[in-house]
């Protein structure tokens, strides 16, 4: 997954559970659009609802960077592009096997993060095809892990 959370001023996460969306200027996902390599990806949605573009399906050991125009951009997208629009790029030239491991473990304990993400690729004449995938998980955090929560 792409984790833009408290990285980036102006982004808000918005979702269910285990959602990861992009809300510019705080206007919510639905008028941010998404692009992926210029283009718009299919729509998604639970329970038969179109919501916001899930970026937790783009691994991110693929994405090389972010292309973001903050303006509106409706008069070009439409209203899904009211608040602004993010052009995720990804990577094609990918010709060797490449594996990221990273651990996120707070010094009080509680809360650890566990991710591993790798990409192959294969480059042909006239094109290339990536494989990738990701894998993260994040320990719980309850209200008794830090001793400044407990009243």
């Amino acid at each position: 997954s792409v984790q833009l959370n408290n990285q980036f001023g102006g982004f808000v996460v918005e979702g269910g559970t285990g959602v990861n969306s992009i809300s510019l200027r705080g206007l919510g996902a639905q008028r941010s659009l998404v692009l992926l390599n210029g283009h718009r990806p299919g729509p998604a949605g639970v329970r038969g609802q179109v919501g916001a573009f899930d970026l937790n399906v783009i691994p991110s050991s693929v994405v090389q960077r972010f292309e973001i125009l903050k303006d509106g951009a409706s008069s070009i997208y439409g209203s899904d592009a009211v608040a602004g629009v993010v052009n995720v790029i990804t990577r094609t030239q990918i010709d060797r096997p490449e594996i990221t491991v990273q651990v996120n473990a707070p010094f009080e304990g509680g809360g650890e993060t566990y991710d591993i993400s790798g990409a192959y690729g294969f480059n042909f004449d006239r094109g290339n095809i990536v494989l990738a995938a990701q894998y993260q998980l994040r320990e719980d955090l309850s209200l008794g892990d830090r001793d400044y929560l407990s009243c």
